[in-house]
C-alpha cells in the first residue's frame, strides 16, 4: 500500500452484492459514506444508497473528499517492555511531522496544478485528486481519536488552508471549543466501546455525542466499518441515555451526516424535491425492540430480508427434537 493513494476511488471498489448491505437496510439504513483507509491518503470519499445493482446504479456522490490517517505519535515500551528500548518523543514527533508535512507539500503542489491551464497540462491523478482540497471544494476526512492527534489535524488544517472533517473523535469532546471556533463537523467512530483513557468515566464514550451537542459543534454517528453498520441507529440511542437531546441525536443520523457529506440537498430529511429515501417502523428507531416494516431507497421498496433473517427463518423451523 502507497502512502499517497488520493486517486483511489471508493466508489468503484463498493461492493453491491455485498451481504452487509440488507443487514444495514433492516435496521432503516438507506445511505452510507464509504471511507477508505490506508496510508496517509486513503482515497476518495464516497456517499452511496445502499440499493443498486452495480457500484454505478448505488452511487449518491461520486467524491465527498478525501481521506487522510493523520499519523499518531505512538510511543510504545520497546521490545519486550523494556522502558530503555523506547524511542524518545521527541524522535517520534519529528518522523510524524515529516509525514505531515509531506502531505502539506501534495496540497501545495495540487494548488499550483489546479492554476496550470487544463490544455496544456500532463494529467497528474493524485494532484488532480488533491486540487478540489487545495481550493476549498471538498475537506479532508482526517482519521483522529486522541486529544493531541485531534489537536495537531486542526493546526495542520490552518497551515495548509483546507477544511476538514474529524473521523474517529471520540476525544473530541476535550477540544470541542476549538472544533466550534473553527466550524469543524466530526463523524463519531463507533461510541459503543470502553474508555479511551484509563482514568476516563466508565460512559465517556456515551457522553461524547451530548457533549459536542452542548459545545455547539454539529457531528454524526459512524460505525468504524461496514460489519457494524446496522449498530448505528443503537449508537445515537446509548449518547441519548447519556446525556444527548433525543431530537439532535436523530438529526445527527440524518440531516446533519448529509450536510457533513455534502448531500443535504437530496437527502437526509423529508422534503419535496429530495430523493426519496425513507423507512417505516413500529415506534422510535432508536429504540432495539423497533421494527423496520418498510425501506425504501430511490423511492423504491427494497424488501427487509437479509443473511440475518434468513438464518434466522431457516433455524427457527427447525423441528423440535431434532438431532
Amino acid at each position: 500500500m502507497l502512502e499517497i493513494n488520493a486517486a483511489v476511488k471508493a466508489q468503484v471498489a463498493y461492493q453491491a452484492d455485498s451481504d452487509a448491505i440488507p443487514v444495514a437496510r433492516v435496521n432503516g439504513i438507506t445511505t452510507a459514506a464509504v471511507i477508505p483507509s490506508g496510508g496517509l491518503l486513503g482515497g476518495q470519499v464516497a456517499v452511496m444508497n445502499l440499493d443498486g445493482w452495480t457500484w454505478e446504479e448505488a452511487t449518491l456522490k461520486p467524491v465527498a473528499g478525501v481521506s487522510f490517517q493523520f499519523p499518531p505519535i505512538n510511543r510504545g515500551g520497546g521490545f519486550g517492555g523494556n522502558p530503555d528500548a523506547a524511542r524518545k518523543f521527541e524522535d517520534l514527533k519529528k518522523e510524524r511531522d515529516a509525514r505531515v508535512q509531506r502531505v502539506e507539500d501534495w496540497i501545495a503542489r495540487a494548488r499550483g496544478y489546479a492554476k496550470l491551464p487544463a490544455a496544456g497540462r500532463q494529467t497528474d491523478w493524485t494532484l488532480a485528486a488533491l486540487a478540489p482540497i487545495a481550493d476549498g471544494t471538498q475537506p479532508l476526512f482526517v482519521a483522529a481519536s486522541n486529544e493531541r492527534d485531534i489537536r495537531d489535524a486542526v493546526a495542520f488544517a490552518d497551515r495548509a488552508g483546507v477544511k476538514i472533517v474529524i473521523t474517529g473523535g471520540l476525544e473530541s469532546p476535550l477540544v470541542a471549543p476549538l472544533l466550534k471556533e473553527k466550524n469543524i463537523p466530526v463523524i463519531l467512530g463507533s461510541v459503543l466501546t470502553l474508555p479511551t483513557r484509563q482514568d476516563f468515566h466508565h460512559a465517556a464514550t456515551y457522553r461524547a455525542a451530548g457533549e459536542l451537542a452542548q459545545a455547539g459543534v454539529t457531528f454524526a454517528f459512524g460505525t468504524g466499518g461496514a460489519a457494524n453498520n446496522r449498530l448505528l441507529p443503537y449508537e445515537a440511542a446509548i449518547s441519548v441515555a447519556w446525556g444527548l437531546d433525543r431530537d439532535r441525536a436523530l438529526r445527527a443520523i440524518t440531516l446533519d451526516a448529509a450536510t457533513i457529506l455534502g448531500v443535504a440537498d437530496r437527502v437526509g430529511s423529508l422534503e419535496p424535491g429530495k430523493i426519496a429515501n425513507l423507512f417505516i417502523a413500529t415506534g422510535d428507531p432508536m429504540e432495539m425492540k423497533t421494527q423496520f416494516t418498510h425501506v425504501f431507497i430511490n423511492g423504491r421498496s427494497v424488501g427487509l430480508k437479509s443473511k440475518h433473517t434468513e438464518l434466522y427463518e431457516r433455524f427457527s423451523g427447525r423441528p423440535v427434537g431434532v438431532k
